[in-house]
C-alpha cells in the first residue's frame, strides 16, 4: 500500500497506520540493496539465498497465506514497514493488521517490486526480515 492511496489515507486517519519518513527509505535501501540481484530485474536473486520461503498468493488460501507467514522471520516483529523505493515516505502497521489485510495493501500498491520488512519501533529496520512482492502472486520471504 502506497502512502497516497486512498485505503492507505483512511487507514491513517483510523491509526491503523503510521508515516515513516522518507529519511528511512535511504537505510532501507542500502540494507536491501545488500541483497543479490538478478542480472535482468531489480529484483533480489532468490535463488542465491538459502533461507528463504516462497508462495503465489493468489493461489494460496488465506489459511494458507497465514501460515506461510508466520513461518518467515518477518513474524518475530511486532510493526510492519511497506517500502518502495529510497526517496518516498514508508507507512507502518502491525503485524496483526497485515495479516488481515494483506489482499489489500498488495493491491493498494504502487508497482513491484515492492518490501515489506520487520521494525521493533519503526526507527530501525530489519532488512533481514522481507518479504518481496513481485507481482500481486509472486511473494518470496526469508525464514
Amino acid at each position: 500500500m502506497h502512502p497516497n492511496t486512498p485505503q492507505a489515507i483512511a487507514a491513517l486517519a483510523s491509526g491503523d497506520v503510521v508515516i515513516i519518513p522518507a529519511s528511512m527509505s535511504k537505510t532501507i535501501d542500502a540494507g536491501i540493496s545488500q541483497y543479490p540481484r538478478s542480472p535482468t530485474a531489480h529484483l533480489i536473486d532468490w535463488s542465491k539465498i538459502a533461507n528463504k520461503a516462497y508462495i503465489n498468493w493468489l493461489a494460496s488460501t488465506d489459511e494458507e497465506l497465514t501460515l506461510w507467514i508466520e513461518s518467515l522471520c518477518i513474524a518475530n516483529y511486532t510493526s510492519i514497514i511497506a517500502w518502495y523505493n529510497p526517496f518516498d515516505d514508508c507507512i507502518m502497521f502491525s503485524i496483526q493488521y497485515m495479516k488481515n489485510n494483506f489482499d489489500y495493501i498488495v493491491c493498494a500498491s504502487h508497482g513491484s517490486p515492492f518490501y515489506l520488512i520487520g521494525t521493533a519501533d519503526g526507527k530501525l529496520a530489519d532488512t533481514n526480515a522481507i518479504i518481496e512482492i513481485r507481482s500481486q502472486s509472486d511473494l518470496f520471504g526469508t525464514l
